[in-house]
């Protein structure tokens, strides 16, 4: 019988092996893809709005983009989305939206290169947090 460390360690392979494969090029994709309606909708309006609201719209838009590239091309789920993909991916897009938006809220005033410098580096570690949720909000157990 495995101990628990052992059962963590081969976990932990499967993900880096999961991370380093076909689903996460796909994810790359589609996540790129994410990242540039969000981006040029946020610069967009950026300068004409607050930042939240910006912020807002830009993650609205890229949310419905994101839905439909992660579930059908990143993992490969076909068919109608089922109310816990959904409700999940909206979660996250929500969870995602507070922080980025909180972040950029408190440093909004340091001016527009560091608060685009700020979003990226925020987007880019999501990037990472989210291959793994979404992949086990699409996937399930099956991995």
């Amino acid at each position: 019988m495995r101990t628990r460390r052992e059962r963590i360690s081969a976990k932990l392979g499967q993900d880096l092996d999961s991370l380093l494969g076909r689903r996460a090029l796909r994810y790359l994709v589609s996540s790129g893809g994410t990242w540039v309606v969000d981006l040029a909708i946020f610069l967009m309006a950026y300068r004409a709005m607050p930042v939240p609201l910006a912020l807002l719209l830009s993650r609205l838009a890229a949310a419905v983009f994101g839905f439909g590239a992660h579930k059908s091309f990143s993992f490969r789920r076909t068919g109608r989305p089922s109310s816990l993909e959904v409700v999940g991916y909206a979660t996250l897009a929500i969870l995602n939206f507070a922080i980025v938006a909180t972040a950029l809220s408190v440093f909004a005033s340091e001016g527009e290169l560091f608060v685009s410098a700020l979003k990226l580096a925020l987007e880019m570690a999501l990037f990472v947090v989210n291959f793994f949720l979404l992949r086990r909000l699409f996937l399930g157990s099956q991995k």
